[in-house]
């Protein structure tokens, strides 16, 4: 089984083991059904999910509760962020191996990294609020396969790109209306041949 797959059946387990309020369970027509469970959290209202590039775990912000969960594919919480430490609506998140989170705040440029070894330290990563604008809201973080990085936001809605090491950032597209442009944007990914898609 290939590593997209294990993330594909991962992501779409976690959709079903997840409570998110009123639940939508989707179902990829690959993959066999999945029976889910309750999952041991109730997240009233959720940021972003991320797999880790293992597929083995999954990442998920509570954004109103000011929480991180860190949770197995079987719904177990493995590790969490939120004693001891002072979050602001955690948004957007992702996985750079299995005990590292690199996540956003609602109404913040910054990103920050917390471990599984020290869940109550908090570093900062990155500044971006000059190239993102200083109003912007980073929605999702995608980490690519070349670990090269995709950023989402509004106010001004735009997909950027960034370089590994966050320099050397690019707009890929902007809002408006019309071929190319961005409408109502609120997730992004990169499929497997590489291309990008982007839904409102």
């Amino acid at each position: 089984m290939t590593t997209a797959t294990t993330a594909r059946r991962a992501i779409f387990r976690a959709m079903l083991l997840v409570s998110i309020g009123p639940v939508i369970s989707i179902f990829a027509d690959e993959l066999p059904p999945l029976i889910g469970r309750p999952a041991s959290i109730t997240v009233a209202k959720p940021g972003q999910l991320s797999v880790s590039p293992s597929g083995d775990r999954l990442a998920l912000t509570d954004r109103f509760s000011n929480r991180i969960f860190i949770l197995d594919t079987r719904g177990n919480v493995l590790w969490s962020v939120s004693e001891g430490v002072t979050l602001n609506q955690p948004q957007a998140i992702f996985m750079s191996d299995a005990g590292t989170v690199v996540f956003s705040q609602w109404d913040s440029r910054l990103l920050f990294r917390v471990t599984e070894s020290t869940p109550q330290v908090i570093d900062t990563v990155v500044d971006l609020s000059e190239a993102l604008g200083v109003k912007a809201r980073i929605l999702r973080i995608v980490q690519r396969r070349d670990k090269s990085y995709l950023i989402l936001t509004d106010s001004p809605e735009q997909l950027m790109h960034f370089a590994s090491d966050w320099t050397d950032p690019h707009v890929i597209a902007k809002g408006g209306s019309g071929k190319g442009k961005l409408y109502g944007s609120t997730a992004c990914a990169e499929l497997p041949a590489g291309r990008l898609v982007v839904t409102g």
